[in-house]
């Protein structure tokens, strides 16, 4: 499996690849939107970790674009943000990633 982060901040990036890593093969980051959708034109994944607040957008705001880039994609949310937590599924979220991320990635990669 093969998963790409897509956030600004490279503390959280370095937190959340700890996460994630044993549970998928490579892990791609992109720290913009453009840089996400470059990466989607070469490369298929099945988990997309998205940060809401993004320097060049909101993240839901592109979540039709990119599952139109791959409809099988999981697209996760990265936000600690209470309305953004309420209100993933509304948002076109699949699930939430949040702290604390030890919690939420035995819920997003059970089988």
């Amino acid at each position: 499996m093969k998963a790409m982060v897509i956030e600004n901040e490279d503390l959280k990036i370095m937190l959340i690849n700890e996460y994630i890593e044993s549970n998928v093969a490579s892990i791609a980051v992109a720290h913009t939107m453009n840089q996400a959708f470059e990466l989607l034109e070469s490369e298929s994944f099945e988990y997309l970790f998205l940060d809401h607040h993004l320097p060049d957008c909101k993240g839901s705001l592109f979540l039709p674009q990119l599952k139109e880039k791959n409809n099988k994609m999981k697209c996760v949310s990265i936000s600690n943000d209470y309305r953004i937590i309420h209100s993933y599924r509304e948002l076109g979220y699949d699930d939430i990633f949040k702290y604390p991320f030890d919690k939420s990635v035995e819920r997003i990669f059970a089988i």
